[in-house]
């Protein structure tokens, strides 16, 4: 912000507006937009807006005006010093607004740990806000695995089940099948034993009609009778070998239906491989299951954590605060020693026209002494006064910061919770 020698001792009702501008950008964060939107809104409201524009905007950028020279106690100002600035106005505008700045900057100096503090714990409750976040994404991801994997866990179970329960049906059917193979197994080697036996007997009944046809009987009677005895012996060996045939035949279908029983068998065996793989699947799983729950588990311990850094916060704001009531008090100390300080010139300044009176003689000497006194108090008036409403107007700033702040803490804390 530079200006030159000219415009300090003949300024412009341009210069002037310009000048206040740049103090309402800088002072108030009130730019030359934000007054184009102010006069914008009340297009609506008055029916000669186009003609009236500028006015407009320049009653609302005097209203603004008005209220900084106000707080900087500046509080003859008026719309002459915008439209007919004179030079000595400018100065006392100035002066103003120089010692408001000065004092601003004193003022700051005094809050600045308190930002810096303010700073690093919006930074570490943002961190802490993202960190809690994250957790509750997790949470949230885990909870639908832990939900997908108790569903995929029934039906296991369910499945296990089912074949648990056809295991002990194969199993029934193979001891049942395994009796009856023992069982036909037995009655083969029986069957076995029988037809050695009648071979022995065929082979002893050729040897015997060997004999027989040596020792032919002439006799027709004892020819007959061993006829008959010989076809009996014949057509018992044939019936015994038709049964020898038959169970050969019992013996064959039972052997068919035992490699059908083997064939099954086999099927158990991979439908018990099928199942032992399903175990595995299922003891997956679980040790899936119990560390989605470790999972969980530390989500909770750092939910925990979070909660007492949370305390911790809540406490740091509770001494923020303390401090605040602290600068309150100092500053009330102040003020109060500011008062007994003008009580004290009130007192002096009566003693000098007591004096006054006493000494008329020596009045015009008298008068200067008293219109130099007189000045002083002025100023330091006008300075008590305006340091007492910069620090008031600060005060209050800093307690609508702190209210603003601790509003914001709690909001966060709510929605965290």
């Amino acid at each position: 912000m530079s200006r030159s020698k000219k415009e300090l001792v003949q300024p412009t009702s341009q210069a002037v507006i310009s000048l206040c501008e740049e103090f309402l950008d800088m002072f108030m964060g009130l730019t030359s937009q934000d007054l184009e939107d102010k006069a914008n809104s009340l297009q609506d409201t008055v029916e000669t807006f186009d003609i009236l524009r500028e006015s407009l905007r320049f009653m609302i950028f005097y209203k603004i005006a008005n209220q900084f020279m106000q707080s900087i106690c500046v509080d003859d100002f008026s719309v002459q010093d915008l439209l007919k600035p004179t030079s000595n106005r400018l100065k006392r505008i100035l002066s103003g607004v120089i010692n408001f700045a000065k004092l601003r900057e004193q003022q700051l100096l005094l809050f600045e740990p308190d930002i810096q503090k303010r700073e690093s714990l919006i930074e570490n409750y943002s961190l802490l806000n993202t960190q809690r976040q994250t957790l509750e994404q997790e949470v949230l991801l885990s909870q639908e695995k832990r939900e997908q994997n108790q569903i995929i866990i029934k039906q296991n179970e369910e499945r296990n089940d089912q074949l648990y329960q056809n295991l002990l049906e194969i199993k029934r059917i193979c001891s049942q099948t395994k009796s009856e193979y023992d069982q036909i197994k037995q009655e083969a080697l029986e069957l076995k034993v029988k037809h050695l036996e009648v071979e022995s007997l065929i082979s002893n009944t050729l040897h015997e009609t060997e004999q027989l046809q040596s020792s032919i009987v002439h006799s027709p009677e004892k020819l007959q009778i061993r006829i008959l005895d010989m076809s009996d012996r014949v057509q018992l060996d044939r019936t015994q070998q038709f049964e020898l045939d038959k169970k050969s035949k019992y013996l064959q279908s039972k052997l068919n239906q035992l490699s059908l029983t083997e064939t099954d068998l086999n099927a158990c065996v991979k439908v018990l491989e099928e199942c032992l793989v399903e175990v595995d699947k299922l003891e997956h799983a679980s040790n899936l299951l119990s560390s989605n729950q470790e999972l969980c588990e530390q989500v909770e311990i750092n939910k925990r954590k979070l909660e007492f850094r949370k305390e911790q916060l809540l406490k740091q704001l509770s001494n923020a605060q303390e401090k605040l009531q602290h600068e309150q008090q100092s500053r009330n100390q102040k003020l109060e020693a500011a008062k007994q300080r003008m009580d004290q010139i009130k007192e002096e300044y009566q003693e000098l026209l007591q004096i006054r009176s006493q000494k008329a003689q020596e009045a015009d000497h008298k008068q200067t002494i008293i219109e130099m006194t007189e000045k002083q108090m002025a100023d330091m008036k006008r300075e008590l006064d305006s340091q007492t409403s910069l620090v008031t107007i600060e005060f209050e700033k800093l307690k609508a910061h702190v209210e603003l702040y601790i509003a914001e803490l709690l909001h966060s804390i709510r929605c965290s919770q």
